[in-house]
């Protein structure tokens, strides 16, 4: 009995043994089961390698856009070079930037596209790509035009760029930007550009461009305007993208008279800004003189007027800085000039300002401020500013280095045109090495001027010739101006 009692639990134990290896078993599977989720789990939050993708479609938001950029024109008469500078301003990505050149009749000639790294700069010489043109856009050469730059982001304002036209052997040069239009409400309305011309001597004359960006015809009027409301007017059509240049006195702006130093130009049109593009320049070719022609918004509207300061940074007087001297002979000086134009037909008082930092032996390194005579213009009023007077007057006589000059006023932007302080160096130029004048551009010339780089002396004296321009930061508190440093300076080296 014994036996068998022993016998059952005998059998009872090997039986819930088998059912406690099937128990074991379960759990370990389990565990072990749960050990693999857990890992997959933290993969998947674990940085993975990087490996090739297909990238995710955008959402619409997100989706590429392409942008447009515009320029009002390139010049390759002459010994004239034209380069685009190209700026992707992305920190985060790279950009193709396709150029587009359009020919003074319109035609359109699409360049490559342009790889741009990450903040970086490319350029585009355009007297290159026009002597590579096909046969199709050579029949339609010109010896000026505007051009385009293509981009495709999800957002605009990543790209900056400006067109250099740089005639080395003449010692001019001109600088425009490229700029990116935006169709804002209420903008597609009547614009008004303000525009100002100045002599700095007798023998000083300019040109005009008129641009049309779109792909419709176009129609402005321009302006010519003198104190007193005493005005001509022109008007002129545009075919879609073309450009059309004209020398000042073509539309009664003789600049030529003794006293005829300084001017107004209007340019009016229906469309929203930047559907035509407005450049000029000012040119002593005699002198290797040249100057890029300034234009600017006029607000025309009801709204009310508000306090803007124009400013002139860095305005170089006297001595050039010792830091600059092994470019500039030792008797090298600088003056300064301003010009003003009163746009409105209300006379209009500009208050002057200037402040600069005195050299140590004047007292220290602490700014200084100056007030100078407030100038009155009469209604359409320009006029150049003899400084000279104000400035000896301020004790800055015999003052060596740099100065700011800035007026504020209260009203609309454009109401005056133009603050331009410029400050130069005059110096002769030798009159054996004086180029001849040479003719306007013409639209429908073939000619391609061939690029140059470097300088060219005079076989006579071995004086070189290097004119050099530099841009002030803006105004403070308007973007309507750009001080315009012309430095010129002269090397000498034996004759050849």
């Amino acid at each position: 009995m014994l036996k068998s009692h022993i016998s059952r639990i005998a059998g009872f134990m090997h039986s819930n043994r088998n059912g406690w290896l099937a128990a074991a078993s379960l759990a370990i599977l389990a565990a072990l089961a749960s050990t693999l989720a857990s890992v997959g789990a933290n993969d998947a939050f674990r940085p993975q390698p990087k490996r090739p993708q297909t990238p995710a479609t955008k959402t619409p938001a997100q989706a590429n856009k392409t942008y447009t950029l515009y320029t009002g024109l390139w010049r390759t008469d002459g010994s004239f070079v034209s380069t685009i500078r190209i700026k992707n301003v992305l920190v985060v990505a790279p950009m193709d930037v396709t150029p587009v050149i359009f020919m003074a009749d319109g035609t359109p000639y699409m360049l490559s596209p342009v790889h741009i790294p990450v903040s970086g700069v490319a350029t585009v010489n355009i007297n290159d790509a026009l002597a590579a043109a096909p046969p199709s856009i050579a029949s339609h050469n010109s010896q000026y035009g505007s051009a385009a730059l293509l981009y495709s982001y999800s957002s605009p304002g990543h790209v900056t760029a400006s067109v250099a036209a740089i005639d080395a052997p003449r010692s001019l040069s001109y600088t425009y930007p490229f700029v990116e239009p935006m169709n804002m409400p209420g903008h597609d309305s009547r614009q008004v550009l303000e525009g100002l011309w100045w002599k700095r001597d007798q023998a000083v004359t300019g040109f005009v461009t008129l641009t049309n960006t779109t792909d419709q015809q176009r129609t402005a009027v321009l302006t010519s305007i003198r104190p007193g409301n005493n005005s001509s007017q022109q008007q002129f059509s545009l075919s879609p993208h073309t450009a059309q240049m004209f020398d000042l006195r073509e539309f009664g702006g003789d600049i030529r008279g003794h006293d005829n130093r300084a001017g107004g130009i209007r340019v009016e049109y229906e469309g929203s800004q930047g559907a035509i593009l407005v450049t000029g320049g000012l040119v002593n070719e005699s002198e290797g003189y040249s100057a890029d022609l300034p234009f600017w918004f006029h607000d025309m509207s009801s709204s009310s007027p508000s306090q803007i300061t124009y400013a002139s940074a860095g305005l170089m007087l006297g001595k050039p800085d010792p830091m600059m001297m092994p470019g500039f002979p030792s008797e090298t000086t600088f003056s300064i000039y301003l010009s003003l134009r009163n746009a409105t037909e209300r006379p209009l008082d500009v208050p002057l300002q200037l402040n600069y930092t005195p050299e140590m032996g004047m007292g220290g390194a602490v700014p200084v401020t100056r007030n100078l005579p407030t100038e009155h213009l009469a209604p359409f009023e320009a006029k150049q500013v003899d400084l000279q007077g104000p400035l000896n007057a301020a004790e800055l006589k015999n003052f060596n280095g740099s100065i700011n000059l800035s007026t504020s006023f209260t009203g609309h932007a454009g109401i005056l045109s133009s603050l331009r302080g410029v400050s130069i160096r005059p110096a002769p130029m030798c009159s054996r090495s004086a180029p001849r004048p040479s003719a306007p551009p013409q639209a429908n010339s073939r000619t391609i001027g061939v690029s140059q780089t470097g300088t060219t002396p005079c076989t006579a004296c071995g004086i070189q010739r290097v004119r050099r321009r530099t841009f002030s930061s803006p105004s403070i508190t308007e973007t309507a101006l750009a001080s315009t440093r012309s430095l010129f300076t002269w090397r000498l080296r034996p004759p050849l």
